[in-house]
């Protein structure tokens, strides 16, 4: 808008009314705006006062600095954070006016970097530790570059909040977690957790023991893949009901992959379930055993009361056979009586029956059977071919490999055999043996009752004679007397009544004798082969009856255990005070086991387990088994315990010292604590010197032997032996005629006896461990064995201790070659980068006179020169171009092997693009279909370098293609995830595919060499150094480069570098 402004004669500017009115609207219009600027400004002063006071009342800190890290704005939380009154307190000031300098400077570090870079640095953990107080407080903050309107970073914004107390409970909770952990450790029973994937989040050592699988194979795996054989099994079962249900399960299982019985018990809790477990194998094994042994005596049982109603012998020995064969399905089962000086077969079963004549008899002098009736002892021979005493009946037929023969007595006396073979090596064993033994008694029984039986029979047949002699004078005198006959007749009748009755009550008799026997028999015999002590005593504890083992047991007679009171003889007092017997349980029926001590007949204690209970007769009934080596196992593993404790703080105080001679001291000092000693030494060799020097002396508290003295070995007489790596031990060291130097520093007080072990470092004898004590046999096999066990970490320390001193000598030495290679680097350095610059300069200077004034030849003399001439100048102008590439790539060459490269994140997006945009008129040209499969992932490296790869293999890509086919290109990247044991981070790999001529298997690694060309340069021109520069260019940084190809197929390249995080 223009006005007209004429000034007047009086100075008075005159304006026409459209003017004035102009005016007046521009006026109303500037009002308007100055208004609306008035407005604007309280809005923004109400908005910046909002916002102070939302910032103010933050618990979070809130805080912005300027490029010096001087505070421009703080919110209340970062004063009081700081021990300042207001906020205001803090402006223009840094954190080297409220903390010490060396925490000041790390946070000032940290937002320098920030600043730098103009990176982000997010959820950044820091303890905050003020002048005042010593009380860490832990941040956890966010520091952001803030950027001006034109993008330049003027400051940093820092957000933060105070974690002190998360920091606190994350610690207290891996207190409480490794607490938990310690305590599963100990525990004797195995034990694992499984979340409710049934996923393994803990396997203490006595489950990786039983499972023969260690924690790492274990956790965070399958339960049910781990061990697939429980998939099908009570084990899967109850765990799932644990779980699905909340419940605790008990139950014992096999599980066949371990040949293992386990007791579980399984409980349920918020995770997952958490499973406790025990091998029950030996246990089970056992009752295994007991239940065959008792299956056996029930058959036994039942084969004797088979025969025992069987009163004819021969029916009762083959029924007795056939039983046996029947129900223990033996191969063979023969029984033979004793006639005389031979045996005769009574009754034979199984698969040799046919092979024997009747009535087939042997002399007793002959084989295993004949041995057994002679000697009254069985034979057990699980291999025929180790008895000398063997010997085969049938020698073309017989399969046996394993006898038994058992003798069958009567009233002390050997009557026969029982024989039984088997084609099996070890078919007999303990079981058999006592069923077997058990049998022939029912046998010897039924013999003896069939024998009875047969003398009645004889008897009855007697009398039945004397009748008929009767019957006849009856008849002869009948016409005398027969007015007797009735009372003859009366008479007969009676004695025949009177036989039946006798009969049936010796058959009777006899019966209850065989059951009463038999009773007492398996009562005793199980009383007699029981393992543990049996003690069976009245309601007062008075002994009424012991086993043998119980005698054994406390070494008493039987007789004299009898006249003793359970409870107050073989019990002490002071346990029965401390622990009363629980007669109220027994008295209610309950079984009680317990732990208890007895008193043995010469007085010593014998810990025992006692299963206590009240028989229905209201006799006590107490199995007591000998707990010795379990207790003594128990001390041993606490002692064990102990001794590992110790030499683990050996094994620490050792890491700690600094010297040979320090360590030895260390050593000693601990080795006290689990060897009584008086005088110690610990020496050290050199048989290349021929030298010793005492490392360390203990004797009696003070040093005798002057520590650092190098004698010559010949004073040491052992060394040979420890260089032999034996260790010795003497019950008196002051037999040595003249004692060795060492020795004689232990002996000079009186010392008894020594050990001696040698220091052992990679095979290599470097020294020995003296050791001696002034009373005899102090030295327990326990204590040598600890000091061969300290002998090896103390000599692997004292080796390391001087390898460490020979290190710093050679550092020291190595700095100074150091120093002197790094200055002639840096001469060669300068001199690559003269020849560089002579290579870029002076080499190129007459190389481009060359190209030019061929090129000037060809232009302006084309008229003077003929074909042939022309011909020449082009090929001049070709081949200093191709040399003018050749020294380009040489150079980039040449600058990635010596160039500093600063890596950092590379956008591959914005790499690819470039690539293209440089490459564009050759696409063209070509024709190249391209596809880029974005977005690209970011990663470490440098730029221009990244840019140089791509384009090399973009080029190539163009390059190497057919004749008439159009080129083809496809890029795209992965993620390259490493595996756990792999110790680099993730990679990105980027691909470049291509449709050309591709390449043989040998040669692609070659081509990656410099210079190296598959290909004459009339078929596809090009330097050579391409892919070189690609190799190197990729190594340089960090990375890698290759390809994969099949002639006739095209070629994927690939690059791969660290992926960029965030």
């Amino acid at each position: 808008m223009e006005y007209n402004f004429e000034e007047t004669n009086t100075g008075v500017v005159n304006l026409s009314e459209h003017e004035l009115a102009q005016l007046r609207q521009r006026v109303a219009e500037l009002e308007a705006l100055e208004a609306k600027h008035r407005e604007t400004e309280e809005a923004l002063a109400h908005e910046r006062n909002l916002l102070r006071t939302l910032v103010d009342h933050l618990l979070e800190f809130v805080y912005f600095k300027d490029t010096q890290s001087r505070f421009v704005v703080a919110n209340s939380a970062v004063a009081h954070l700081m021990k300042a009154a207001t906020p205001e307190e803090l402006i223009g000031k840094t954190d080297f006016d409220f903390y010490p300098a060396d925490l000041a400077a790390r946070y000032f570090a940290a937002e320098q970097q920030v600043i730098t870079s103009g990176q982000p640095l997010v959820n950044h953990e820091e303890p905050v530790f003020h002048q005042q107080t010593d009380q860490p407080r832990w941040i956890s903050s966010n520091k952001i570059p803030l950027r001006d309107s034109q993008g330049q970073i003027v400051g940093v914004v820092g957000l933060g909040r105070d974690i002190t107390e998360w920091k606190r409970a994350e610690e207290a909770l891996q207190q409480s977690k490794q607490r938990i952990e310690n305590i599963l450790e100990s525990i004797t029973d195995a034990f694992f957790a499984v979340d409710k994937r049934w996923r393994f989040t803990y396997v203490n050592q006595r489950a990786e023991q039983l499972l023969h699988k260690t924690r790492a194979e274990l956790l965070h795996k399958s339960l049910w893949a781990e061990f697939p054989g429980v998939v099908h099994s009570k084990f899967n079962a109850q765990f799932r009901r644990a779980m699905t249900k909340q419940v605790t399960v008990e139950f014992e299982e096999y599980y066949e992959p371990l040949e293992t019985w386990f007791k579980v018990h399984a409980y349920p809790y918020s995770d997952g379930l958490s499973v406790y477990f025990r091998d029950v194998t030996e246990r089970k094994q056992a009752e295994a055993i007991l239940a065959q042994r008792a299956a056996q005596l029930a058959l036994i049982n039942d084969i004797g009361s088979k025969i025992a109603a069987v009163l004819d012998l021969d029916t009762l020995l083959n029924r007795a056979a056939r039983l046996v064969h029947e129900t223990f399905n033996y191969h063979h089962v023969a029984l033979f009586l004793l006639d005389q000086d031979r045996v005769r077969l009574k009754a034979i079963a199984g698969s040799y029956q046919t092979f024997f004549p009747p009535n087939h008899t042997q002399l007793i002098s002959q084989g295993i059977i004949g041995w057994v009736v002679s000697n009254g002892q069985k034979i057990v021979a699980n291999d025929v071919t180790q008895e000398s005493r063997y010997i085969s009946l049938i020698p073309d037929r017989t399969e046996t490999q394993a006898e038994l023969c058992v003798p069958i007595k009567v009233a002390g006396q050997t009557v026969g055999v029982i024989d039984l073979q088997s084609p099996r090596l070890n078919a007999f064993g303990e079981n058999d043996i006592i069923a077997m033994e058990i049998l022939t008694d029912q046998v010897a029984v039924a013999i003896e009752n069939a024998r009875l039986y047969q003398a009645l029979q004889q008897e009855l047949a007697e009398r039945k004679q004397a009748e008929k002699d009767l019957q006849q004078s009856k008849t002869q005198l009948l016409n005398v007397l027969e007015h007797l006959d009735e009372l003859v007749h009366e008479r007969t009748a009676e004695l025949s009544t009177a036989n039946v009755q006798l009969q049936q009550e010796i058959i009777e008799r006899r019966r209850v004798e065989h059951a009463l026997r038999e009773s007492e028999s398996n009562y005793r015999l199980l009383m007699e082969q029981a393992s543990d002590g049996i003690f069976i005593a009245d309601y007062q504890g008075n002994l009424l009856e012991v086993n043998s083992k119980g005698c054994e047991m406390l070494d008493y007679t039987h007789a004299e255990l009898l006249r003793l009171n359970l409870l107050s003889d073989l019990i002490p007092a002071e346990d029965l005070t401390a622990r009363p017997i629980r007669m109220k349980e027994l008295l209610a029926g309950k079984t009680i086991l317990a732990e208890r001590r007895f008193r043995c007949r010469n007085g010593t204690i014998l810990p025992v387990e006692i299963s206590a209970k009240m028989l229905d007769d209201g006799r006590l009934q107490a199995i007591v088994r000998d707990i010795t080596e379990r207790k003594q196992a128990q001390e041993s593993l606490q002692r064990y315990a102990e001794r590992v404790k110790t030499l683990q703080e050996l094994d620490r105080a050792i890491l700690a010292a600094q010297s040979p001679e320090a360590i030895a001291q260390v050593a000693l000092h601990h080795i006290q604590q689990l060897i009584p000693f008086q005088q110690a030494a610990v020496v050290g060799f050199d048989f290349e010197s021929y030298e010793a020097v005492m490392l360390a002396a203990y004797v009696s508290g003070q040093a005798r032997v002057m520590v650092g003295v190098h004698p010559p070995l010949d004073m040491f007489g052992i060394a040979e032996e420890l260089r032999q790596g034996s260790s010795t031990t003497s019950d008196n060291i002051l037999s040595f005629v003249q004692p060795p130097l060492a020795l004689q520093a232990l002996g000079v007080e009186g010392n008894c006896c020594y050990i001696n072990v040698p220091l052992v470092a990679k095979g290599k004898l470097i020294g020995g461990l003296s050791l001696g004590a002034d009373t005899a046999d102090a030295f327990t096999p326990e204590g040598v064995d600890i000091a061969r066990e300290v002998a090896d970490p103390l000599a692997v320390a004292i080796q390391q201790a001087r390898l460490h001193e020979q290190i710093q000598r050679y550092a020291a030495e190595l700095e100074q070659r150091v120093a002197e290679r790094t200055a002639k680097l840096e001469e060669i350095n300068d001199e690559l980068n003269s020849f560089s610059f002579s290579v870029s300069h002076d080499l190129r200077a007459p190389l481009r006179a060359v190209q030019g004034f061929a090129g000037a030849l060809l232009e302006d003399y084309t008229a003077v020169l003929d074909e042939e001439g022309q011909k020449y100048a082009q090929r001049i102008v070709d081949a200093a171009h191709r040399m003018d590439i050749l020294i380009q790539d040489l150079l980039v060459y040449s600058r990635l092997s010596r160039s500093d490269l600063r890596l950092q994140p590379v956008d591959l997006d914005a790499v690819v693009t470039d690539v293209l945009t440089q490459l564009e008129i050759t696409l063209q040209e070509q024709r190249a279909r391209l596809k880029v499969e974005k977005p690209l992932p970011r990663v470490i490296g440098h730029y221009a370098t990244v840019v140089q790869i791509v384009s090399n293999l973009v080029s190539n890509a163009v390059k190497f293609v057919p004749a008439g086919v159009q080129p083809s290109i496809r890029i795209w990247a992965e993620i390259i995830k490493t595996s756990p044991s792999e110790t680099r981070e993730a990679a990105v790999r980027l691909w470049v595919e291509d449709n050309g001529i591709g390449i043989e298997p040998e040669y692609q690694e070659r081509i990656f060499q410099i210079f190296e060309r598959l290909h004459g340069i009339e078929a596809y021109p090009g330097t050579g150094v391409g892919l070189a520069i690609v190799r190197k260019g990729a190594a340089r940084l960090g990375g890698r480069a290759g390809v994969e190809s099949h002639p006739g197929h095209g070629s994927r390249f690939w690059i791969e570098l660290p992926q960029a995080v965030g």
